[in-house]
């Protein structure tokens, strides 16, 4: 497997995360 796809999935996993993260807090 790629580095550069498994660091990419690995970062837009981490925003989705983030961004999940902040509309559960802002409720």
């Amino acid at each position: 497997m790629s580095v550069v796809i498994f660091f990419r999935v690995y970062v837009v996993k981490d925003i989705a995360i983030d961004q999940w993260l902040h509309m559960a807090g802002s409720i």
